[in-house]
């Protein structure tokens, strides 16, 4: 660190437009004994020889930086945050007239340890750029120079809810909803909105923050949008966060079909279906809901909520005001009842969506819904994809997800401590249509006559382990003609119930008639 080499027969590389130098067994390097610490990092775009001295990059706004560009830039350092590594000396957002920006300091840089509110020049720093997210990485060869502030001022800027992108913004928001917390270091999460949408929030005890007050008012800059599961979220630890004596008037949002439901926070009309019980001792109901479009999965866990404060909700009735639900969720939903449901969190995994009415405003109403009945097809089953058989679910509460052969969840990471399940993901064609079908645990069993159970001890005592039993399985259905039963979610038909077609002489000899053929 801190030594100059000649790097002769590199190779670059390139990934998502940014460079990389990869050394191998055919590179010469070279130590260059001369001291060229005045030398700052070249604009990649500036063909120079290790002989002179670089330009510095050109000055450009925050707004207008490039990922993979080396850039030069002046704001003022709005917020610090707390190394979230050994390796990072310094975190935090700085901002200009056009915008604002996370950036990290190595702790390899000993670079200058910058201030909260104070303005500072940062030559030759590397734009970079991670999920969507852009951050300025101060290295060993950025200068940083401190700027007199008298004269330099910034006006925070705010946008609508439903504007918010990945990365630093503001925003003017009332505090809807606030959650119960389900982590120790989480001090405070819950639903902010707008005259245009709303957004979650969550604030962590690390950095003495104090909650927000339900029902209040803020205006919120520079603050970190980040996104899970197709759904932003602001992290307000690094924010600047001010009251305000104002109101907001929230509308309660359209209500829209489930088919239009996306991965964000939807509000539908719809009714109980289906009520699966519970199948995790911290939920407290489980099922499905259906409209005129489709249907979707619900789940509603016991955790009970601090309180709702709700939006204006508006119906053909008139305009309720200041409508205050404390611990909703603590009910169930009634079976073949209809309800109006606000501020739902949708998720989206594998394609399929899911409501959790924990944290949303819930309407009991006295009408009724044609929902979209069952669906029966027929067919054989023509395909059986990778991922059916035996396989390892999450365990981690309100999860569920199938884990990888090396037992990795894409949201949890590494789980040693799995659960087992069966499904059959597949194709049934009757020779028209083509329908995508998933088959759960007791639909398996009873078309493989292979329990759960039996199929552990298949995988515990054969070479192949859980493919034996994918093609035990396959064996039994693949070519065979089935009858399903199920609700359609999305693209895909949630099978309930699944018999298999038995042949038909009689069906048989009246086809070949048809054709015209005969027979020995």
């Amino acid at each position: 660190v801190g030594s100059w080499y000649r790097i002769e027969s590199a190779v670059v590389d390139e990934f998502k437009g940014i460079a990389s130098l990869k050394i191998h067994s055919g590179t010469t390097i070279k130590e260059i004994e001369e001291d060229r610490s005045h030398i700052t990092v070249a604009n990649p775009n500036i063909n120079s020889n290790f002989g002179g001295s670089h330009e510095i990059p050109e000055k450009k706004k925050i707004s207008e930086t490039i990922p993979g560009e080396w850039t030069t830039v002046e704001g003022k350092v709005v917020s610090i945050s707390i190394p979230t590594s050994p390796s990072i000396a310094q975190s935090g957002i700085i901002a200009d007239e056009s915008g604002a920006t996370r950036f990290v300091a190595w702790a390899k840089a000993n670079a200058l340890v910058l201030e909260k509110d104070a303005w500072y020049r940062i030559e030759s720093a590397k734009v970079d750029e991670y999920k969507g997210i852009t951050n300025l990485q101060i290295n060993s060869g950025t200068k940083i120079k401190t700027l007199n502030a008298e004269n330099l001022i910034i006006n925070p800027f705010t946008v609508p809810i439903k504007e918010l992108r990945i990365g630093v913004s503001g925003i003017r928001a009332k505090v809807l909803q606030e959650w119960n917390t389900t982590h120790e270091r989480m001090l405070q999460s819950g639903l902010l909105g707008d005259e245009t949408g709303t957004v979650k929030f969550v604030i962590w005890k690390e950095q003495g923050i104090e909650k927000l007050a339900l029902g209040k008012v803020y205006s919120i800059f520079y603050v970190p949008v980040d996104e899970f599961n197709g759904r932003v979220s602001l992290n307000l630890n690094t924010a600047t966060i001010m009251p305000d004596d104002g109101d907001i008037t929230v509308s309660a949002q359209s209500l829209i079909k489930i088919n239009e439901l996306k991965s964000e926070f939807g509000s539908i009309r719809a009714k109980v279906i289906e009520d699966w019980g519970t199948s995790h001792e911290s939920i407290l109901q489980s099922g499905m809901l259906g409209d005129e479009t489709g249907s979707i999965k619900f789940v509603i866990w016991k955790a009970p909520l601090s309180g709702i404060c709700g939006p204006l909700y508006e119906d053909d009735y008139g305009t309720i005001k200041s409508v205050i639900w404390i611990n909703p969720g603590k009910e169930k939903l009634d079976m073949d009842s209809v309800y109006n449901i606000f501020f739902a969190p949708v998720d989206l995994y594998n394609d399929r969506s899911s409501l959790n009415l924990s944290t949303a405003m819930i309407m009991k109403e006295q009408g009724n819904i044609e929902v979209i009945g069952v669906v029966t097809v027929s067919g054989a089953i023509v395909h059986v994809a990778p991922g059916s058989g035996l396989i390892k679910r999450c365990p981690v509460e309100g999860c569920n997800r199938a884990l990888s052969r090396q037992n990795y969840c894409p949201v949890h990471e590494i789980q040693p401590k799995f659960t087992y399940d069966l499904r059959i993901k597949g194709w049934l064609d009757n020779g028209e249509k083509t329908h995508s079908v998933l088959l759960q645990r007791d639909v398996v069993e009873s078309l493989t006559s292979i329990s759960l159970d039996a199929a552990k001890e298949i995988a515990e005592n054969n070479p192949l382990g859980m493919d034996e039993v994918f093609l035990q399985m396959r064996e039994k259905i693949l070519g065979r003609y089935f009858t399903c039963q199920g609700r359609k979610n999305d693209n895909h038909i949630l099978v309930n119930k699944c018999e298999l077609v038995v042949f038909e002489s009689g069906k048989h000899t009246a086809l070949l008639d048809r054709a015209g053929g005969g027979y020995d």
